[in-house]
């Protein structure tokens, strides 16, 4: 009995055992498969993500090169529209040179004026007896040359007279003189000239190169830059205020030019000194004009006032009205730019030629908040 016991307790143990093996086997395959199915679902969301973020970067894509492709559509087309523009600009401007030299051309042969001709064969001998050392830049190295190293007077004025030319004539070379050492020498022989005639030639023609270099932009700071150039220059307008009002008008020109720029404008208001010389110049010259307008004032009372006609003292009166009228100075608020010799025009300004006007714009120019 108890061996068929025990050998029952074996049987159910190895009973449950196999039992046992099927039910783990079974969760482990329900674990197996519950794992693979979570893998999958995982797996499928991230391809759903990658897929919806890569959807949307073609998109993206898509419409950035669409945009790409828009704007440079429309900048050919604009650019194509330009070139077209600019042919027919070119054209149109061509075929107003053509007409303009035909029509030219046809006046020239229509006039048969004796001052016409004796300009052409003026031209025609100055064009055949043309040589190297007239040109511009062999003049322009010459007069160099003889301003660096002669100490003769007629030399140097010669110099001068040819520097005068060219720096007038050519941009060039205004820069050629701008790049070496002769700004300093002018500004040098004007410090050492004095008021004796063939001296106020020199600082004329000295002064007349300065102007010419200041009314081109790339060479006005060649002058601007020299040691002691405003100080000069202010010296130069307190000596020949009375007596020599081309060298005034001219170096109030130069001065003026200088009010322009508003860097340069604003160095020689902050100098205590330069505005001071300026007021003072201003103050002098315009009371000198109003002692000069009242002297005429009293000399044509003085002829009324001698002639016995009603007919020649209402002639008389008119003639000091008119001659008040112009004497007058007037400068307006807004004066135009002044341009080098080289670009032609009627309308722009080159430089003042009244002493009083030219005095009077550079005290409005000094005031003008705006430089």
């Amino acid at each position: 009995m108890v061996l068929r016991h025990l050998s029952a307790v074996r049987v159910q143990r190895f009973y449950r055992r196999i039992l046992n093996l099927r039910l783990a086997k079974k969760q482990l395959d329900a674990v197996v498969v519950i794992q693979r199915w979570m893998r999958g679902r995982l797996q499928r969301l991230w391809f759903l993500r990658l897929r919806q973020n890569v959807i949307l970067f073609q998109r993206a894509a898509r419409i950035y090169l669409l945009t790409q492709e828009k704007a440079a559509t429309v900048i050919q087309a604009k650019v194509r529209s330009w070139l077209v523009y600019r042919r027919l600009v070119k054209e149109q401007n061509a075929a107003t040179v053509i007409q303009a030299a035909w029509r030219g051309h046809v006046q020239r042969c229509k006039l048969k004026s004796r001052q016409l001709k004796t300009i052409r064969e003026r031209l025609k001998t100055v064009n055949a007896n043309a040589t190297e050392d007239k040109k511009l830049c062999n003049r322009t190295t010459s007069a160099l040359d003889f301003l660096l190293r002669c100490r003769n007077l007629s030399y140097i004025l010669s110099a001068l007279m040819h520097l005068d030319v060219v720096t007038r004539l050519s941009a060039s070379c205004c820069e050629k003189i701008a790049e070496g050492s002769a700004v300093e020498i002018l500004f040098q022989l004007i410090r050492s000239c004095n008021r004796s005639l063939p001296h106020m030639e020199l600082i004329k023609y000295s002064t007349n190169i300065l102007l010419n270099l200041a009314k081109y932009d790339k060479t006005v700071d060649s002058v601007w830059t020299v040691t002691g150039s405003l100080d000069t220059l202010l010296d130069l307008l307190r000596i020949y205020r009375e007596k020599g009002e081309t060298i005034f008008s001219k170096v109030c020109t130069l001065l003026w030019i200088f009010f322009q720029d508003p860097g340069k404008a604003s160095v020689m208001k902050s100098n205590k000194n330069v505005m001071e010389k300026i007021k003072s110049l201003h103050y002098l010259t315009c009371r000198r004009h109003k002692m000069e307008e009242e002297r005429k004032l009293t000399k044509a009372r003085l002829s009324t006032t001698l002639s016995s006609s009603f007919l020649s003292s209402s002639v008389c009166s008119k003639s000091v009205i008119s001659s008040m009228s112009v004497c007058i100075p007037h400068v307006t608020k807004t004066q135009p730019q002044i341009q080098p010799d080289w670009i032609l025009g009627h309308k722009h300004m080159r430089e003042f030629i009244d002493p009083v006007d030219a005095i009077v714009a550079v005290m409005n120019m000094s005031k003008n908040s705006k430089h």
